[in-house]
């Protein structure tokens, strides 16, 4: 078995995601359990593809700390036996574990045909005594560091990667009750003006009630309309940006459908308007406002910061935080409770809570006062 380590198979993870190609369709498959606690109990996981794989890396996460996975074992049994197979030690803290079916550095490389495949088996004992709940085993992203995410990845023989469709495994521990989707606000609006800039970002709340964090995803019609990310797992605070370009004046109508396989109530509509008009768009609410930040792009390696303005018109409490594209907070750039009425300027440095430099890309700044917030968008070119 080739020797890995954390570092290695989250730098190849990262390479993966970047060149990922959605040409071909491979879905992976965990499958379900109904224990009670105190069973253990062990996961399969297929895969079936219609193009030729040529190899695999897999990240799986458990949804609770009820259930503990004990070991795992990759089927190489049905595979070419030049592959290697490997798998990185098991994070319980994190409830991450990673399995791999590698290539050998030989020619020609060996492939699996298209088809459907055993990729291996999950093995996982649960606490006695834990309550009636729906556990979840996925292979979504994951943040093994902060800062630094990890996906699961498979190649083909000619070198393209690709990501798979995942459908998660359900633990069912007991009698639970139903899983159901929370997302507020329950409808957006926006109002922007023609041939103007685009309105700020909305920020959508998407929950587990029960307290069961469950995979999610997304979808809509138009194409004035974007949802960053769109799939991911609760809880989750996804951006959801309009733009008027190229829209003459009139009103807009969509949906935005989030959906879970497992949720009772699943999908749970989201109306969104927007109205582009002539006039500008209206201020911010009474009270406060937010100003674009300056410079934007804000160059890290040229920049030592970038420069955050924003008035209070009256003693207020205010917080400004950063988040990233997958609506995780980044950093709590301020905080502060009592501010009297004035111009204030916050700077960022580029850097995370964790004081790492964050990497290039979109990001957004919300600010949050008693009296409502406002979230504006940044670049970031590291």
């Amino acid at each position: 078995m080739r020797q890995f380590t954390r570092g290695t198979l989250l730098g190849i993870g990262l390479t993966l995601a970047l060149a990922a190609s959605a040409a071909a369709q491979v879905t992976v498959r965990i499958s379900d359990a109904a224990i009670q606690p105190g069973e253990e109990f062990a996961l399969d996981v297929t895969m079936e593809n219609d193009v030729y794989v040529g190899g695999w890396q897999m990240v799986f996460r458990w949804s609770s700390d009820v259930i503990r996975c004990d070991s795992v074992v990759v089927d190489s049994n049905s595979f070419d036996p030049r592959f290697y197979t490997d798998v990185a030690p098991i994070d319980y803290a994190g409830r991450v574990t990673i399995l791999a079916l590698l290539p050998p550095f030989t020619f020609p490389l060996p492939e699996i045909p298209p088809g459907d495949h055993s990729m291996g088996r999950l093995y996982f004992s649960s606490q006695s005594g834990s309550f009636n709940q729906n556990v979840f085993v996925d292979s979504a992203i994951v943040e093994l560091v902060p800062g630094s995410y990890l996906q699961s990845n498979l190649s083909t023989p000619d070198g393209l990667y690709l990501s798979p469709v995942i459908i998660p495994g359900v633990i069912t521990i007991g009698n639970p009750g139903p899983v159901v989707i929370a997302v507020s606000p329950s409808e957006l609006s926006f109002r922007g003006e023609f041939g103007g800039f685009d309105p700020d970002a909305q920020i959508l709340n998407i929950t587990s009630p029960s307290g069961v964090d469950f995979n999610w995803t997304a979808q809509w019609s138009g194409n004035w309309l974007d949802v960053l990310p769109s799939l991911g797992k609760t809880p989750a605070l996804p951006s959801v940006a309009a733009s008027v370009v190229a829209l003459p004046i009139g009103a807009y109508a969509d949906t935005i459908w989030i959906s879970s396989p497992l949720a009772v109530n699943s999908p749970v509509p989201v109306p969104v308007t927007l109205e582009v008009d002539s006039a500008a768009p209206p201020p911010p609410p009474s009270g406060f406002a937010l100003m674009q930040n300056r410079p934007n792009p804000f160059v890290t390696y040229h920049d030592p910061d970038t420069e955050i303005r924003f008035s209070l018109g009256q003693t207020d409490n205010v917080s400004i935080v950063i988040y990233n594209m997958l609506g995780q907070r980044i950093r709590t750039l301020y905080s502060r409770s009592g501010l009297s009425a004035n111009d204030y300027v916050a700077r960022w440095d580029g850097r995370n809570d964790h004081g790492q430099q964050v990497a290039s890309g979109h990001y957004f700044y919300r600010m949050v006062t008693s009296r409502g917030s406002v979230t504006k968008r940044m670049t970031v070119i590291k």
